[in-house]
Order: structure tokens, then sequence, then C-alpha cells
């Protein structure tokens, strides 16, 4: 649901771990064999968007747009590939994914916006991340992509239960974010929505035709509209608040209090809201889409 910018830093850092451990485990026969069976395969991919032989590590850090085409190529051709070692399991470690989502600089699951993912828990001497990564084309159809990093989404634990394998046409974080193409809106069914989160209703509109299928899908896989209906506590606060911040209020907060509690408009605004206002930070607290979106309509954000 929410786009994933990767930097530089996290291809680096993922690219040198994995080639890393290539080179080491290359030496184990079974999976150097193994290896070779794929690549063989990859060979006789023969795309116009690729200048180069495609191999298994040019796939680790190939953009998301391009493994799109490798994969369309694959289902069109009814390649099959062999599944009798799991790439994932012998590349990706539990340091490497910690160091992944942490370079990724991501607190919320990008599938819901709901659920924080960088929880860590020691026992004994090792540090236990809660956070998960989801094939985003799943390894037991496409072998190939186990270990591409833009094919490993850092989620919650309940996304990825409910995405499991399911190859279906959704938004992956990676190619393109639905956070600007749909929009929460609250409707009061009557006077007394003021009051009580049951006289409004929670709807999400989509705002691009084009990709209503995709964006559909994914608000129907991970169940975001019920979800986020268990949250109205969040928007009734919302637009009492609106009675109350005032644009000549928030403007004497500010005259008092700039530089003595808060820096600038924004940190008040975020003292508000509870999220952080800056559409960029989006995946730093759980709902922010939703909260924006309703601020934005009640006049706290412009």
């Amino acid at each position: 649901m929410i786009k994933i910018d990767m930097t530089d830093k996290a291809k680096s850092e993922f690219k040198g771990n994995i080639l890393g451990k290539f080179k080491a485990l290359k030496k184990n026969s079974e999976l150097k064999s193994y290896i070779n069976r794929l690549e063989k395969q990859l060979k006789e991919i023969k795309l116009s968007e690729f200048d180069n032989v495609i191999t298994l590590e040019s796939l680790i850090t190939m953009d998301f747009n391009k493994l799109k085409i490798i994969k369309k190529y694959i289902d069109e051709k009814n390649i099959t590939f062999d599944k009798d070692i799991d790439l994932y399991e012998e590349f990706i470690n539990r340091r490497i994914r910690i160091e992944h989502i942490k370079n990724l600089n991501i607190s919320v699951c990008p599938y819901c916006n709901r659920n924080y993912i960088v929880n860590f828990e020691v026992q004994g001497n090792q540090i236990i991340s809660t956070a998960e990564l989801d094939h985003f084309f799943p390894k037991s159809e496409y072998p190939c992509f186990a270990i591409s990093i833009y094919n490993l989404v850092p989620c919650c634990h309940t996304c990825n239960h409910i995405k499991s394998n399911k190859n279906i046409n959704i938004c992956s974080p990676f190619d393109t974010s639905i956070n600007d193409k749909i929009l929460f809106k609250y409707t009061p069914k009557n006077s007394d929505y003021l009051y009580s989160e049951e006289d409004f209703k929670l709807e999400c509109d989509t705002l691009e035709q084009s990709d209503e299928n995709e964006i559909k899908n994914t608000l129907e896989l991970f169940h975001i509209i019920s979800i986020y209906q268990k949250h109205k506590d969040l928007i009734l606060e919302l637009i009492q608040k609106s009675q109350i911040y005032t644009e000549s209020y928030i403007d004497e907060l500010l005259q008092n209090y700039q530089g003595k509690v808060f820096n600038n408009r924004e940190d008040l605004l975020r003292l508000i809201i509870g999220v952080y206002v800056d559409e960029k930070d989006i995946n730093k607290r759980p709902l922010s889409k939703l909260l924006i979106d309703i601020s934005k309509s009640l006049g706290l954000l412009y």
C-alpha cells in the first residue's frame, strides 16, 4: 500500500552480503549444481529490454519493473523451475534480514500501514526480529527471484500470512504507491457524528481508474477497509479536534510556544494529528495515510 524507496546504501549492502555468501555456498556441489540449472533456464529468456544475459546474480538488485517483465515472460512460456533447494533459506539469514529492514528505514508494514514491523526481541545472546520478508512473486513459483531485493517486501506477520504464496495482481510497495491513488473519507450519517463513531461512515475512493483492479485487489486482500473500521475512534478524535484547533487557535499556539515546546507548524500539527504530516514519512507511524486524508478533509492539513 505504501511505497518503499530503496536507497543506494540498502542495495549496496544487501548485494554485498549476498555475493559474499554466493562465493562460499557455490563451493557446495549440490547448491552449485542447482544454481547452474537455474541459470541455464534464465539464459533461455530472450527479451529486448535486456542487453545482457540474465543471471541469478543480476537478479539480486534488478529493479522491480524488469522483474515484472521477466515474470510475464515466464508465465507466458509456462517455464517451470526446479524447486528442490530454497535459495532464500540458503542466502538470507537473520542478520541480513535485520540489516536490510534497518537500511530501508521503515517502521510500519507497507501493506497495511497499520502494524509496526521494527520490533526486536532478545533471546539469550540472539536478537530476533519480528519483521518478515514477503516474496511478492512467490518463491514457490519463481525461485529465480528468491533473493531479489525488489521481490522481498518487509511486512508484518499478519500481512505476510494473508498474502502467503498467492500469485495475484496487487500493488507492490517497490513498484507504485496506492497512497496517492486512493482517498479515505468520512461521511456523516446525521448531526451526532461529532459525538459518536457510529454516526459517520468510513469509505475509500479510487482516484486512478487505470489501476483500479490492482488497487481493488490490494484493498480486498489485506481487508483494509474492514480493518480500518476498527479505528474509527481515531477519526472521531480528529473530527472533535478540528472543532477545537481552528486556524486562529493554531496561530495563537505557534505564537506562544514555537521554539519552546515545538520547532514549527509541522511539529505542532504532528502533536495534534498524531502522525508525521509530511507524506514522505507516511511509513513511520501506523495509520498515517488514513489520518492524513481525514485531517485534510477537516481542514487541519492543506
